[in-house]
């Protein structure tokens, strides 16, 4: 059963959707590490020792092992926004926090990710004028 909190987090979520399943068998029936499945369970990137961000596509997978609705997960994830807030996304601040970024499946580099907030911020002054 998942807790009803206000602000759920990423990593208390998915402790709670895995319940007294192991970590392995989890990370199996996900299609992931059972070392990635814990290290988003504590929600920091042990290399890093920063947040760690799941991209759409293992939030994808996650939802489907667990029957989750993926919009939920993107949520809480931060990805989009609920429909009972009107907060909105920086999408510069956004684009410019994460890496890993993927189209169609196909990962996206980081210098393409560069061209992506060029083409977008040509786009824009293009617009204002």
């Amino acid at each position: 059963m998942i807790k009803d909190d206000t602000k759920q987090t990423l990593p208390t979520m998915l402790r709670q959707l895995r319940g007294k399943e192991s970590l392995r068998n989890a990370s199996t029936r996900i299609g992931i590490s059972h070392n990635y499945l814990s290290n988003l369970e504590k929600g920091i990137d042990p290399r890093t020792d920063k947040p760690i961000h799941p991209s759409p596509d293992i939030l994808k997978k996650i939802s489907k092992a667990y029957s989750f609705p993926y919009e939920e997960l993107m949520v809480i994830a931060g990805y989009t926004e609920s429909e009972s807030t009107g907060d909105k996304i920086d999408l510069l601040e956004y684009l410019n926090s994460f890496n890993g970024f993927t189209w169609g499946g196909r990962e996206i580099s980081s210098t393409n990710q560069k061209k992506i907030i060029t083409i977008i911020n040509t786009m824009l002054l293009t617009e204002n004028e």
